[in-house]
């Protein structure tokens, strides 16, 4: 099925900033895009690009969108494969437009969030770097969250460690903490990290090494094979070529 494609850049400002094993992060750029089909019904994604996981930069990606704009596609594949982002929001697109055409013609049931009988927010609450995670969980958790993503790998080991624990002692029965190192750290303070995390309630730990480091991959996976918490990739499955790789290696 062919589809038109539109297009609109943001840049949002966070409302407070994100320090990660990266820097420090005041806002994000991206690009909003429309999917229509012939009949006019449409559909939205997004593209924000993260040049340092080796996506393509917002600039190449306003660009590349600027020259498919308002023309008629038969395929994401027409999209250079560097796009990776471009291409993500363009199946993302495709796949609200399907959602809104099975919606139309009365062949999808449509749930409220109200009738699912769920209790808390089903998404993870974002907790700030370093010790500033203490002042905030427990709102956080007052307002219905159960799910938990602290950053870590900005602060010096041992203090990260120590916080650690004072954070789990002010989460809520049953919650889940997700640590996210963003490739912050080398072999000997993940396995410090994962030695720690084994028995507390650690959902997983995502991208402890950087995929940029040498013998990342196999790093990873003795991690994954050695400890008993889970790892989750990020920085290392940027495009489709990464997802398909570790795909077929088993991960």
């Amino acid at each position: 099925m062919p589809f038109r494609f539109s297009y609109r850049p943001y840049a949002a400002p966070f409302r407070a900033r994100v320090r990660t094993a990266h820097g420090l992060w005041t806002e994000r750029e991206g690009v909003l895009v429309r999917v229509e089909d012939p009949e006019g019904r449409f559909g939205f994604g997004e593209a924000a690009p993260l040049p340092w996981f080796g996506t393509e930069t917002n600039e190449a990606l306003v660009s590349a969108c600027s020259q498919l704009a308002d023309r008629w596609m038969e395929t994401v594949d027409s999209v250079p494969a560097d796009f990776g982002c471009l291409r993500g929001a363009l199946r993302e697109g495709l796949a609200h437009l399907a959602r809104n055409t099975q919606a139309s013609t009365g062949s999808e049931e449509l749930v409220t969030a109200a009738e699912t009988g769920r209790d808390y927010w089903p998404v993870a609450a974002l907790l700030p770097s370093g010790r500033s995670a203490l002042a905030v969980v427990e709102d956080l958790a007052e307002s219905g969250f159960r799910t938990f993503k602290w950053k870590v790998g900005v602060g010096d080991v041992l203090d990260e460690l120590g916080i650690l624990d004072d954070l789990i002692a002010r989460l809520p029965t049953g919650s889940k903490l997700r640590l996210d190192a963003n490739g912050g750290w080398d072999r000997k303070k993940s396995e410090r990290w994962l030695d720690r995390c084994a028995e507390r309630p650690i959902e997983f730990v995502e991208q402890p090494i950087s995929p940029d480091v040498r013998s990342a991959e196999d790093l990873l996976r003795g991690l994954a094979e050695d400890f008993p918490t889970p790892i989750g990739l990020d920085e290392s499955i940027a495009t489709d070529a990464q997802v398909h790789r570790w795909l077929g290696s088993g991960w």
